[in-house]
């Protein structure tokens, strides 16, 4: 299955650079970053939402400092990490106990 999308050079409106679009994208501006987020921003509604709103800037924030620090970015040991090691080591455990036991029988 194909899909073709046509694209039509435009003029940005901001700085009259060459915009490129298609049917698929948004259509922004590489000069001067015109409708790069055309969305507008969501409300921060409740405790939650403003939670959640701090919570994404620390973390980008924090992401965006270990990228532009220099240092090479290695494998983290936190607990999500951890939690998933766990569960995959359980699934394992689990397919491989339920083999041996298939054989035993047969």
């Amino acid at each position: 299955m194909s899909t073709t999308t046509r694209e039509t050079a435009r003029r940005c409106p901001r700085c009259g650079g060459a915009v490129q679009g298609g049917g698929r994208f948004v259509v922004w501006c590489a000069a001067c970053d015109w409708n790069v987020d055309p969305a507008p921003p969501e409300e921060d509604r409740g405790r939650m939402g403003k939670a959640r709103r701090a919570l994404a800037r620390r973390h980008g924030e924090q992401l965006l400092a270990e990228m532009t620090g220099g240092a090479v970015p290695g494998p983290r040991r936190d607990p999500a990490a951890l939690a998933a090691y766990a569960i995959a080591l359980l699934v394992q455990v689990s397919r491989s106990c339920s083999r041996r036991a298939g054989r035993g029988s047969s």
